[in-house]
């Protein structure tokens, strides 16, 4: 598993007398919560920063764009599923139900690789946290997550398509993916594929899902730019060749068109 101690601008590498390696936290020791030298991997962390982009000056190389979709292209908003799941369990239970970009239950990684149906889900989550709620409630409050598609992202992408080879690639499920299908179905057809992890039976940030599109479609690493707004999804791509720009707010295009001319 890589850590996010190997893209991080606070961490330096520094080495023994035995030529051993080890990450070196800049903010160790200087503010509480640190540690000088954090236990590996480092796969969540509020301290972590990331350079926007990891392209190299030349620019015209980039031939082919790996873009992400939740938080991207569509908003979301994760807290929305945590505070609405706790309006669905038992008062008594205490159990806290915790989905975000960097943590998940295994119920929530089951349902996004495929392995398990919709009704499944449901009834795994209602048996772990004790919901009290029929299955038509619990995917309402389950798509209440997804916000709509981004102003001006459906332009942003159908003129991207007419420069470089588009790719989606998005960890999601079978539920939220019939739920936005409709508002999404004339983007989804400017990409030349899109890879879904409920369909691949992978999931980001395995280096396996990046392997598959590159392979798939004989993609270069090195001609090929992964956009995406969750950290250790960027730092596998990093590891693999792939140029990055990590997402951190919506003035990404702007950002994208200053690199790409």
């Amino acid at each position: 598993m890589i850590s996010l101690c190997s893209t991080c601008t606070f961490v330096r590498i520094v080495s023994n007398d035995r030529g051993s390696k080890f990450y070196r936290c800049g903010k160790g020791g200087k503010e509480r919560g640190f540690m000088k030298y954090p236990p590996q991997p480092v796969l969540a962390c509020p301290g972590y920063s990331l350079e926007n982009c990891t392209m190299s000056s030349n620019h015209s190389a980039i031939k082919n764009l790996i873009i992400d979709l939740g938080g991207v292209l569509y908003a979301i908003d994760y807290a929305i599923i945590e505070h609405g799941m706790k309006s669905l369990q038992d008062p008594k239970d205490t159990n806290v139900i915790r989905y975000s970009k960097s943590y998940q239950d295994e119920l929530f990684t089951l349902f996004e690789i495929g392995s398990i149906t919709p009704q499944a889900f449901y009834e795994g989550m209602k048996e772990k946290f004790h919901l009290q709620a029929s299955q038509e409630a619990f995917e309402a409050v389950w798509n209440s997550m997804l916000l709509g598609l981004i102003n001006g992202r459906l332009e942003l992408i159908k003129d991207l398509a007419n420069h470089y080879r588009l790719f989606l690639l998005s960890n999601t499920n079978l539920v939220h993916y019939t739920y936005l299908l409709p508002e999404c179905e004339a983007m989804f057809h400017a990409f030349e594929k899109c890879y879904l992890s409920f369909e691949m039976g992978l999931r980001k940030p395995s280096a396996e899902i990046f392997q598959t599109v590159l392979k798939e479609n004989q993609l270069l690493p090195e001609e090929t730019l992964f956009i995406e707004d969750s950290p250790q999804h960027i730092t596998t791509a990093q590891s693999l060749g792939i140029h990055t720009l990590y997402v951190t707010d919506d003035a990404w295009p702007d950002q994208l068109k200053h690199l790409l001319t």
